[in-house]
């Protein structure tokens, strides 16, 4: 497994963590969509990566599956259509608009009125509160 010390732990620890240890025996075909971004999350931290790039990662995961991902010393490069989730994860932003930059930087109170005056008030009064 490229590398890897005890894979077969590593394996057992993060599917536990993610909480698909029952389904290791499973195929992955067989899996609901949301089992299948489980296994995805387990397999994408395999490693320990110190960054990770995902797209959309909200889709088809529960709230604790969601925050697997964050880990100190690992930066999280994600796209989301979810403003909210994704404020309430970043340290930092960047708002593309037709494949331009339109915003950078970090998330801050500022940020969220930023954002809100920019997309025409369309982010939840929540973001950025959490």
């Amino acid at each position: 497994m490229f590398q890897l010390e005890n894979p077969e732990l590593r394996i057992k620890l993060l599917l536990e963590r993610v909480e698909m240890d029952r389904r290791i025996k499973t195929r992955v075909r067989h899996l609901s969509h949301g089992q299948q971004k489980r296994v995805a999350l387990a397999r994408a931290l395999l490693h320990s990566p110190r960054t990770l790039i995902l797209d959309e990662p909200e889709s088809g995961l529960d709230q604790r599956s969601r925050n697997e991902y964050r880990a100190p010393g690992r930066s999280v490069i994600m796209t989301t259509h979810m403003l909210e989730f994704g404020l309430q994860l970043a340290d930092s932003v960047a708002l593309l608009e037709r494949g331009t930059v339109a915003m950078h930087g970090p998330v801050t109170p500022s940020t969220v009125a930023d954002l809100q005056n920019l997309l025409g008030n369309q982010v939840p009064e929540t973001a950025g509160k959490a």
